[in-house]
C-alpha cells in the first residue's frame, strides 16, 4: 500500500515536510504514488533516455508491504528498504539536496513516520533494520543513516558512508539555478525559486551535471555535511567512531564506477589536482597516478584483460571511481567498524541480526559467513562473494590494498 505520511501546505518547496493529520477512515492505498520530481538522466547512445512517466512535488508517501494477516500485535521484524541503483527512498535530486549558504538539507525527516506508526501495520518498533538491495545512491543514503541519530537495530547495506563536503560547496550550482530562473535580482532568491513553475525549474535542474555527464559519480545533488544529520565529514566520523554501534552487513559490486569513459583530464582536474587535495604535497597527489596505472589489465571491469577498454583510460577511471566512491569507502568503514561491532561484508539477518543464525541447522546459502576482518591484520578470507552464475563463496579481501589505503589516507587528511 502507498501511505501518505506528509502533505504539502502552500509553497513549501525547499522546506521541511509537515506530518499529516491522523486518518480515521479507510484509505485507498492500492496504487503507487507519483515519483518525486527529479533530474533527467541522459545516458550516452545507444542507451535510451530514462523516462519517469508520472512525477510530482507532492510525493512524500511511503510504500508499506505487510502480510494480509498482520495486526497491531503481530510484532513482525521491519525492513526499511532503499531501492537499488541510483534511486533513493523518494529521491529528490535538487529538490531534496539543494546546497548553498542559503539552505540546509534535511532529507530524511520522514523517518519519523517509520518509527511512530510501525505497530499500526503489524511491525515491531524495536526490530527495525535499514537495508538496501542494490548499489549506488540508495546504498550510500542508507549508509549515511549510520552517522545520524535515527534509531535502527541493524543495517544491511551494500554501501558505506562516503567522503562528502559541506552544503556550502554546492553554491556555484545553486547560483546557476538562481540565474537560470531569473531570480538573481530578487530580495530572497530562495523564495523566488520556490515559486518558479515546476516545469521551468526542472528544466534548469536538468542542465546541471548528472551521472552520465563528464563529472560522472561526482554529481551535484547529493547529501552533504549539514550540521544535523551529518555533523562531520563521514570519513572523520568513521575514524572517530561516531557511528551507530549495531550489527551491519555491507558490500559493493566489483565493477562499480564504470559509468564514464573519459579519464585522464578529468582525473587530473577533478580528483588528482592540488585544488582537490590542498593539504597534500604535489608528489603525494601524483602517486595516485602510479597506484592506478594506465594498464587496462589492471582496470575495471577487473579480471577482463584488455577487454572492455571502451575508450583509452576508460578502465583506469572506472577503477579509481569505484574505489573512491564504493569499494574504498566500504573497506575504510569496515576497518573501523569491525573493531567495535559485528560486521559482515552480505534472510536470517533481519530476524536475528546474524546471517549464520538458522533454526533449521544451516545457513540460507549453505556457506558459513565469517565476520569481516581488517585484511592487513591476518589476511583472513572474509568476503562473501556472489558470482554469476549463482555461486556463493568466501574470498580474500586482498585486492588493491596499497592503492585504497593510500587514497583514503589522503582523503582523511583532507577531511580532518
Amino acid at each position: 500500500m502507498s501511505v501518505a505520511n506528509f502533505v504539502l501546505h502552500g509553497s513549501v518547496r525547499f522546506t521541511l515536510p509537515k506530518a499529516s493529520k491522523a486518518l480515521h477512515s479507510v484509505q485507498n492505498a492500492t496504487t503507487f504514488s507519483p515519483a518525486c520530481s527529479q533530474q533527467a538522466l541522459t545516458p550516452p547512445s545507444p542507451i535510451p533516455p530514462f523516462v519517469v512517466p508520472v512525477m510530482s512535488e507532492n510525493c512524500q508517501k511511503l510504500n508499506v508491504f505487510v502480510p494480509s494477516s498482520a495486526g497491531f500485535h503481530s510484532k513482525l521484524p521491519v525492513l526499511v528498504w532503499f531501492y537499488g541503483g541510483w534511486v533513493d527512498d523518494k529521491y529528490h535530486s535538487a529538490w531534496g539536496f539543494l546546497g548553498s549558504k542559503e539552505v540546509i538539507d534535511a532529507g530524511i525527516t520522514n523517518l519519523r513516520m517509520r518509527t511512530e506508526h510501525i505497530a499500526a501495520f503489524g511491525g515491531d518498533p524495536s526490530r527495525v533494520v535499514s537495508g538496501h538491495g542494490g548499489v549506488s545512491a540508495g546504498a550510500i543514503s542508507s549508509a549515511l543513516l549510520l552517522l545520524s541519530n535515527k534509531r535502527f537495530d541493524a543495517f544491511m547495506l551494500p554501501g558505506s558512508p562516503v567522503n562528502t563536503g559541506s552544503v556550502r560547496e554546492a553554491q556555484p550550482y545553486y547560483d546557476e539555478l538562481v540565474a537560470a530562473n531569473n531570480c538573481t535580482g530578487s530580495k530572497n532568491a530562495l523564495d523566488c525559486l520556490r515559486h518558479i513553475p515546476l516545469d521551468a525549474f526542472k528544466a534548469s535542474v536538468d542542465k546541471t551535471p548528472n551521472l552520465f555527464s563528464f563529472s560522472a559519480l561526482q554529481n551535484v545533488w547529493h547529501p552533504r555535511i549539514d550540521g544535523d544529520i551529518m555533523v562531520y565529514n563521514p570519513l572523520v566520523s568513521v575514524s572517530k567512531g561516531l557511528y551507530a554501534k549495531i550489527p551491519i552487513m555491507t558490500g559493493d559490486s566489483d565493477y562499480e564506477g564504470t559509468t564514464n569513459d573519459e579519464f585522464l583530464g578529468y582525473l587530473r582536474s577533478k580528483f588528482v589536482s592540488q585544488s582537490s587535495f590542498p593539504k597534500s604535497a604535489p608528489a603525494e597527489v601524483a602517486e595516485l597516478l602510479t597506484l592506478y596505472p594506465e594498464d587496462p589489465t589492471h582496470g575495471s571491469p577487473f579480471d577482463t584483460g584488455l577487454a572492455n577498454e571502451i575508450t583509452p583510460e576508460f578502465k583506469r577511471i572506472a577503477a579509481f571511481q569505484g574505489d573512491f566512491t564504493f569499494t574504498g569507502a566500504r573497506r575504510f568503514f569496515l576497518e573501523h567498524a569491525s573493531r567495535t561491532q559485528s560486521a559482515w561484508s552480505w534472510l536470517n539477518f533481519i530476524n536475528n541480526l546474524d546471517p549464520n543464525d538458522c533454526t533449521r541447522g544451516r545457513t540460507t546459502s549453505g556457506v558459513f559467513w565469517p565476520k569481516w576482518n581488517d585484511p592487513s591484520a591476518n589476511g583472513s578470507t572474509s568476503l562473501l562473494t556472489l558470482s554469476d552464475p549463482s555461486v556463493v563463496s568466501i574470498t580474500a579481501e586482498n585486492f588493491r590494498v596499497d592503492a585504497i589505503k593510500y587514497l583514503f589516507g589522503l582523503l582523511l587528511k583532507e577531511a580532518e
